[in-house]
């Protein structure tokens, strides 16, 4: 179903993007559950004619009732005036989870956020797409190295997916440009790119690839938004690639998000090797390592065949 067409008691009624939108961050304020939840309830068309129409049914789970009762007027044109500029200045479109145009492969997974902010254009839903991630120090050699396996997949027609951190998520974006698309994934709201020092590489990034966020336009980034960015990052991903990281890092919580939505888990075996934590991934058979393209495309070839 088209987003902005709802369907209650027979009576068709069309809302504009701005409208839709609004009334989703309102939901989500007042949400008094996990995200996943306001999740579910727009992929289930009776809960979404609720939360959108207020359109209550006998069907209507307890929860979306909850949530269309404490939604107000002045909740939604809050959010309708703080949106509107992002939307129709800004070149911004809003994603919401029953949305055509959303993510397939992000909606797979068991905690998909229930909307994106997307600047830029999403990549083919076909698409095979690699999240390259590591750490903000990382070594030259390291750095390097994620450009060039970046530049080389994005010329062969795939997605590079990182976070737009300093260090190896910016060379892998920049080598992706180089060959092809690539997309950044925000922990923070759209409006907000962080860190500032790759502003203008994210106007790139939007230009010919996508610059997506999940959370509300204002948010700043915190501990808790880019641990979530970092499940969205594996989530959008076929495989997910670490070239550099140290035991407790985002890299790595971004890999086990990987594992745990059965993803493909890659570890760049030059720099990795020397890591227990990432030893210990190959030997359970969780992850493997790789050293070259072609170990990446015969890895994720090789699930694909299972």
């Amino acid at each position: 179903m088209n987003p902005l067409v709802s369907v209650a008691d027979g009576k068709v009624t069309r809302m504009d993007e701005a409208q839709v939108s609004a009334r989703v961050l309102a939901a989500l304020e007042v949400l008094p559950a996990d995200p996943t939840d306001l999740t579910n309830m727009l992929l289930s068309e009776t809960d979404r004619d609720a939360l959108l129409l207020g359109a209550i049914k006998p069907e209507t789970g307890l929860l979306a009732r909850h949530i269309s009762a404490m939604l107000d007027s002045g909740r939604e044109s809050f959010w309708r005036e703080r949106i509107g500029s992002i939307l129709r200045g800004g070149g911004a479109s809003f994603l919401p989870a029953h949305c055509g145009n959303f993510p397939r492969a992000l909606l797979q997974v068991w905690d998909a956020p229930p909307f994106l902010f997307c600047q830029g254009a999403l990549a083919r839903q076909d698409s095979r797409s690699l999240a390259i991630v590591g750490s903000r120090r990382a070594s030259f050699q390291s750095q390097a190295a994620a450009f060039e396996i970046a530049q080389e997949l994005a010329t062969a027609g795939w997605e590079i997916v990182s976070g737009l951190a300093i260090g190896v998520d910016t060379q892998a974006h920049l080598g992706a440009l180089q060959g092809g698309r690539t997309t950044a994934v925000l922990g923070s709201g759209l409006d907000k790119v962080l860190p500032s020092e790759n502003l203008a590489l994210a106007r790139d990034v939007a230009e010919s690839g996508a610059l997506v966020s999940q959370f509300p336009p204002g948010s700043p980034g915190t501990s808790t938004t880019f641990l979530r960015r970092n499940r969205t990052i594996a989530g959008l991903s076929t495989a997910s690639l670490v070239i550099e990281a140290e035991a407790r890092s985002g890299s790595r919580h971004e890999l086990e998000c990987a594992i745990s939505y059965d993803r493909a888990a890659l570890l760049w075996e030059p720099v990795m090797a020397r890591m227990s934590w990432a030893r210990d991934l190959v030997e359970s058979g969780t992850a493997n390592f790789v050293s070259s393209v072609d170990d990446i495309v015969a890895v994720v070839e090789s699930r694909a065949r299972q």
